[in-house]
């Protein structure tokens, strides 16, 4: 187990993505081995279990931003005094931002859970698939920002008159 902590901490630091793979999938083949998996088994539900476990750690990642990150925020913007803030807030720019986290943690790590795949079209289009939605999620993140700037002009005497859009 310490040869693949160093492995990966190796990896991670070199940026060689393939190299992580490689290691965490010997490692999680190993276990699956010892205990008393089958060895054809193991090796076809290996990339499964890693990938499955990228995939949770993204969705924990997620609830962090939610459930924590977003709270703190929140009480953050009701103590000040500016209304612009709570303006951004409430059309939940935050939000919409806090959403990209699990899928951008994802199109990063899922090379670990295929790295016998590295140049094949699986990969790419796993990931084509996360672009996608980081894409579409962004330009809703995008959208809600300009609705709130577009909020809080509006509301400011100096600018009633003058147009945003």
């Amino acid at each position: 187990m310490k040869e693949v902590i160093d492995t990966v901490s190796v990896a991670l630091a070199s940026g060689e993505v393939e190299e992580l793979g490689g290691a965490v999938m010997q490692e999680v083949n190993r276990s699956l081995l010892s205990a008393g998996v089958n060895e054809e088994w193991a090796d076809k539900i290996d990339n499964l279990i890693v990938l499955l476990f990228i995939i949770g750690i993204a969705l924990l990642a997620n609830v962090i931003c939610r459930r924590i990150i977003l709270r703190v925020v929140a009480k953050l913007v009701k103590q000040t005094k500016a209304t612009w803030d709570d303006i951004v807030f409430d059309h939940k720019v935050m939000v919409h931002l806090s959403r990209m986290v699990a899928p951008i943690l994802i199109y990063i790590a899922i090379p670990i859970a295929f790295p016998e795949h590295a140049d094949s079209g699986l990969l790419d289009f796993l990931r084509r698939l996360c672009m996608i939605y980081i894409l579409a999620v962004f330009l809703r993140f995008v959208s809600s920002l300009f609705t709130a700037i577009y909020q809080v002009y509006s509301r400011k005497e100096q600018y009633r008159d003058k147009p945003v859009k």
